[in-house]
């Protein structure tokens, strides 16, 4: 899929444009030293303009891009976001001398599961009504307001009391529940959320009219305890494991990265040194980029045939007589069977899981679909109700059968087996 039909027309609006000559304002180097030694409340000493041209297309595919992209205004630099067309065709006294354009090529969380145990626990069996004694005494009570009403029913103070028991006894239940709880288990894993965040920037500078190109990777990681498969009844509170709305909040949180960090990220990676060639060169290169992510991701995209699916594509190849893959007691029984013939047998370890439907308050520009400014607060930690694993194995064989003749029709009876479980 080419998309450069949209920044060649921006190319000629810029083209077409003039524009007149900047006013004088420091390099980077010197608005990044400036920045420094001011607080960052302070007057700015320096503005810029950001950009997000990540692909809209990538937006709109499902867990390619998981979560949002922020810059975090540590400095004293003015950093407004805008639109890559207005970028770069508004006057340089608006968008500051220079200007980054970002195009997040991968914001992917993940997940992984490092250990696995059991835990007993206690979980409610049965609920038994039993006789609840507050009713009887509110019937007791009924009954003697009743019978004093009847010796003096002009009696206003016995009218009260007998309106008053007669509502204690409706609003308290005849019967109790007892619970009997029983011992069961449920699990509690140990899991490793990772996301990973890969950004192509373009630093202009609109007085020299050169580019620099070049892209950071960031990765974050969070330890949690998760119980799967736990009892609503279970009465012991997970004190020590996390929600899943709490995993869930943090998959969703925004990766943030400083503008400090960021401006020292380029400026140690020299001066723009790439002419824009009237802005064409700087469009096609990030054109190029788009495509490329765009390649990627549809890609690693499978429909709902498992053939497509190139992850399937795992055949175990067990040799008799002389082989020493063959373990266990059925692969055991095989080999005895076929003394003189190959056995291919393909193995699946599938993965089934279920999905469940101290702050430091920051200024920073979100990327998540049109830019912003907002006061963002890091918060706390959907996931899975419960994860399940099995092992299938298909085998064939016989006298004479190269493994290319025979590991298709394998390869198709083990995809079967995966479609009927799912």
């Amino acid at each position: 899929m080419v998309i450069t039909r949209g920044l060649r027309w921006l190319a000629a609006l810029v083209l077409c444009s003039t524009f007149p000559a900047l006013a004088a304002e420091p390099d980077l180097q010197a608005m990044l030293t400036a920045a420094k030694n001011v607080d960052v409340d302070a007057a700015p000493v320096g503005h810029m303009t950001l950009v997000d041209a990540t692909s809209k297309y990538l937006k709109r595919i499902e867990g390619d891009i998981d979560f949002p992209f922020q810059i975090g205004l540590d400095m004293a630099i003015d950093a407004t976001p805008r639109p890559l067309g207005e970028a770069l065709t508004a006057l340089a006294a608006e968008t500051g001398r220079y200007v980054v354009i970002f195009d997040v090529t991968l914001a992917k969380v993940t997940r992984r599961v490092r250990d696995m145990k059991d835990k007993v626990s206690q979980k409610v069996t049965s609920l038994d009504k039993i006789d609840n004694p507050a009713f009887q005494r509110a019937m007791r009570e009924y009954d003697q307001a009743a019978v004093r009403m009847e010796r003096r029913p002009s009696d206003s103070r016995l009218v009260q009391r007998l309106e008053t028991a007669r509502q204690k006894l409706t609003t308290t239940p005849q019967f109790l529940e007892k619970a009997t709880y029983g011992t069961y288990s449920y699990k509690v894993a140990d899991v490793e959320g990772t996301k990973a965040l890969t950004v192509t920037y373009y630093l202009l500078d609109r007085e020299t009219r050169r580019y620099l190109k070049s892209a950071f990777d960031v990765v974050e990681r969070e330890r949690f305890v998760l119980a799967y498969d736990r009892d609503p009844t279970d009465p012991v509170p997970a004190s020590d494991a996390s929600t899943e709305e709490q995993v869930g909040r943090w998959e969703r949180a925004p990766v943030m990265i400083d503008l400090s960090k960021l401006l020292e990220h380029a400026v140690a990676q020299g001066p723009p040194n790439v002419h824009d060639g009237n802005l064409m060169a700087l469009l096609d290169d990030v054109a190029r980029e788009r495509n490329r992510s765009i390649s990627r991701a549809d890609a690693e995209r499978y429909d709902e045939r498992p053939l497509n699916d190139a992850r399937f594509d795992s055949v175990v190849a067990v040799y008799t007589p002389g082989g020493g893959m063959a373990a266990g007691a059925a692969l055991g029984t095989l080999a005895d069977y076929f003394t003189r013939d190959s056995i291919y047998v393909v193995i699946t370890e599938a993965t089934f899981a279920v999905r469940r439907n101290a702050s430091k308050a920051r200024r920073v520009v979100t990327f998540d679909g049109s830019p912003r400014i907002e006061e963002w607060e890091e918060s706390g930690y959907g996931s899975f109700h419960s994860v399940d694993r099995v092992l299938i194995a298909n085998y064939g064989g016989g006298r004479n059968v190269a493994q290319s003749d025979i590991a298709d029709d394998i390869r198709n009876r083990q995809i079967r087996s995966l479609i009927s479980l799912i």
